[in-house]
């Protein structure tokens, strides 16, 4: 079965393989079989000697071969059949077993189990060592998983300070900001005043500047003459630069193209080397394959006795959940017994209680009965009780509206002193106004007389009012009764507080009066005097403006006719300049056309030698590619006769599968029959113990070989698909679409160089274009 899956690069070697294969087949997977079917038929042969002899009493002198000849003896005589079918025994061999004893039968399935015990433990040590493997993985992708997550945290952190700075200077320029737009208030103060001692400066800096124009403009002409010599100058220094630049760049420009082809060459190369790479990588991803499929067999037996465990393991669940159920209804019927006892003693105690209730029910009674004289008792206590609280509570009332009244006075005494603040302070206002003005200061002090004696009256008035208000609470106080007192000391509050209150408000609206109207009188006098000032100002202002309008005029037109003489004679020297200098430029225009000639000769053999080396590189590359494509179908008709091989195979096989299973069922028949024939003679129990663990045995590994059969079956279904695995396949796909990209980048950078030589052929033609222009434009002149 290790053999199977491996298959042949060329056509050529099919045939050699094929045979390797089934002889492999035949000596791997048939030895079991072949060893097991002998000593069954060696078993029932034994059987009907030995009743032969009890029979006749005559003993074979050549059937007395021993147990270890047998395992000599099988391959020579055995016959191999034309379709790879396991060797069947001759009729000597089974005569020669059938003398065999049962001891020796006994040692040759020990041996069978010990060789079967061995495979088991190597197995056991493979998938440990897989078992192994998967789990290092596992922790190398945890330690990664852990190392990510704390960078991502690192990060979280880095960000949140960095938030946290962005916060600090958002507050930081919001600072600013108010602190900018404050300094720039003040600072347009400043300019305002500024501006206006500026506006006051320019009238006296206007004479001093016309006159310093008239030095300068000598200076600046002066100036004009020299720098358009200089002009001359650099221009021809430009001229020279320039011719030598381009021939710089011409000479640049080969270089760099002969770098370029030399560089295609290279990548030309490395494409090469690249392709043998994908070849050699190719075998080894064939050899993988191969190995792996090896590997997805074996891991399938281990997993089909995993399985067969797991259903063991069921059967033992399920005998041990029927043991509980048993259990549990022991456990009910228990439980009901008691139940039932439960019930005979509820019945007695319901008994009992219900004569304690009678007793309970005469004694409740009887506490009735003095509950309600008790409360009789309570109800005349808290009467008398309330009396007396209510006396008491009237006493308290009266204390309480006695201290309002109290409260109230002394608020309106500091409302009054508040007032008094008030008018303080617009007595001082006042005094401030009567400094700047003298007469002012008259009036305002007699104002202050007045409010002096309005103070007075009303400090007296409130004074014997408040005289009376003690007077009238002394002699309140001298009654008993306590109604008529707060009777008597509301009607006394409201009379306080309504003739106060109309007094104040009068003493108010009269200083509000006056107040106003010296207010008046103070504005119109400060009006009429602001008026006559700014008026005497605009008429100083306006006659200083016409006269310096004047000589400004004056001055301007002096300075015009200064202006026209020079400019005459400024335009006369600067025509004779320019015509010098066109006669000059005419000479480099002929040397500098004939230099191009000779440039352009030069750029167009460049050119052609160009074109034909990318004609030459195109030719190479569609060569390749006509190889390429070549040895793509070739390895698709290759892949077509795989194909075809494999269903050739499928077939064979499912032909030898049948024949296997019919040849199986017709041994398992003739191997019953004998075993009924021999416990009808009355065998012993030994032999039929022996016959079962042999039977189990048939059936394990049948089962065995149909599984490794179906595995067989997938895996060439999942060939038919494709010859290599998906991986693979997509990896050489993937290697000949970067191929033919490759391609179709040189081809476009080639396409690109082309167009890079025919703009620059088009840009130095432009060149020429326009040095013709300047050419024709003096002429014309």
């Amino acid at each position: 079965m290790t053999t199977m899956t491996e298959y042949p690069e060329t056509s050529v070697n099919d045939e050699r393989v094929k045979l390797q294969r089934s002889e492999s087949f035949e000596e791997n997977g048939f030895k079991v079989l072949q060893s097991i079917l002998s000593s069954s038929a060696s078993v029932a042969s034994n059987i009907q000697h030995q009743n032969m002899t009890d029979r006749n009493g005559i003993g074979v002198s050549h059937r007395s071969l021993s147990a270890q000849n047998l395992s000599f003896h099988i391959p020579t005589t055995t016959s191999i059949n034309d379709h790879g079918l396991p060797p069947i025994a001759s009729q000597q061999q089974r005569r020669s077993i059938m003398s065999r004893n049962p001891m020796e039968l006994d040692s040759f399935v020990r041996q069978f189990e010990t060789k079967i015990r061995e495979q088991s433990l190597i197995w056991q040590k493979e998938l440990q060592k897989l078992l192994d493997k998967k789990n290092s993985e596992l922790e190398s992708i945890k330690s990664s998983y852990e190392s990510k997550l704390r960078v991502s945290l690192e990060n979280n952190k880095k960000f949140e300070l960095l938030i946290n700075q962005l916060n600090d200077e958002n507050k930081r320029i919001k600072y600013e900001l108010e602190h900018q737009i404050k300094s720039e208030q003040i600072q347009i103060k400043n300019d305002y005043e500024q501006y206006k001692q500026d506006m006051e400066r320019k009238f006296s800096d206007m004479k001093t500047f016309y006159e310093d124009d008239k030095q300068e403009m000598k200076k600046h002409h002066n100036r004009i003459y020299q720098d358009l010599l200089d002009e001359t100058n650099q221009r021809l220094k430009k001229m020279e630069n320039d011719y030598k630049y381009q021939q710089q760049t011409n000479d640049s420009s080969v270089s760099e193209m002969e770098k370029r082809l030399g560089e295609f060459r290279t990548n030309v190369e490395r494409l090469q080397q690249s392709k043998q790479k994908v070849e050699e990588e190719k075998l080894q991803l064939q050899k993988t394959n191969e190995q792996l499929t090896l590997q997805n067999q074996e891991l399938t037996g281990k997993i089909r006795h995993n399985d067969r465990d797991y259903q063991d393991q069921v059967q033992r669940y399920e005998n041990e959940l029927k043991s509980v159920k048993v259990r549990c209804e022991s456990g009910v019927e228990l439980l009901k017994k008691e139940n039932d006892l439960t019930k005979t003693k509820a019945t007695k105690t319901i008994d009992e209680l219900e004569k304690q209730l009678g007793l309970i029910t005469e004694k409740f009674y009887d506490m009735q009965k003095l509950f309600e004289q008790k409360l009789a008792d309570q109800q005349k206590t808290y009467q008398i009780n309330l009396s007396e609280y209510e006396n008491e509570y009237e006493k308290k009332l009266n204390t309480i509206k006695f201290e309002q009244t109290y409260e109230k006075f002394e608020q309106f005494q500091k409302h009054n002193d508040l007032l008094q603040n008030e008018l303080k302070q617009k007595v001082n206002e006042i005094r401030q106004i009567n400094d700047l003005y003298m007469k002012q200061k008259e009036l305002n002090e007699k104002n202050e007389k007045k409010i002096e004696q309005i103070k007075n009256d009303s400090d007296s008035i409130y004074q014997e009012k408040v005289e009376y208000f003690y007077f009238l609470l002394s002699i309140q106080l001298q009654d008993h009764s306590i109604k008529e007192l707060n009777e008597k000391n509301r009607q006394n509050e409201h009379l306080l507080t309504e003739n106060l209150n109309k007094e104040h408000m009068k003493l108010i609206e009269q200083l509000r009066l006056k107040y106003e109207q010296d207010k008046e009188m103070y504005d119109e006098k400060m009006k009429n005097h602001y008026n006559k000032e700014l008026n005497d100002l605009k008429v100083k202002y306006e006659q200083i403006i016409e006269k310096q309008d004047e000589k400004f005029k004056q001055d301007i037109k002096q300075q015009e006719k200064m202006y026209n003489e020079k400019r005459l004679t400024y335009d006369n020297e600067k025509q004779q300049i320019i015509n010098d200098y066109e006669q000059f430029i005419k000479k480099i225009e002929k040397q500098y056309e004939y230099k191009n000639n000779e440039y352009e000769k030069r750029i167009e053999m460049l050119i052609a030698k160009t074109h034909e080396q990318l004609k030459s590189i195109e030719d190479e590359f569609q060569e390749r590619n006509v190889k390429q494509q070549s040895i793509i179908n070739d390895q698709q008709k290759m892949i077509q006769v795989f194909k075809d091989e494999q269903s050739k195979i499928k077939s064979f096989y499912d032909k030898q599968f049948n024949l296997l299973s019919d040849q199986c069922i017709k041994e398992k028949n003739e191997i019953k029959s004998r075993s009924a024939e021999a416990m009808a003679h009355g065998f012993g129990i030994t032999l039929t113990l022996k016959k079962e663990q042999l039977e189990r045995k048939l059936s394990y590994l049948s089962e065995q070989h149909k599984h490794e059969l179906i595995e067989c079956k997938i895996s060439y279904e999942n060939n038919l698909k494709g010859l290599l695995s998906n991986d693979v396949r997509l990896d050489l796909e993937n290697t000949i679409q970067s191929l033919k990209q490759q391609i179709l980048y040189l081809q476009q950078r080639i396409a690109f160089l082309q167009n890079e030589l025919e703009q620059y052929v088009q840009n130095y033609g432009h060149s020429i274009t326009n040095s013709s222009r300047r050419n024709k434009t003096p002429t014309q002149q």
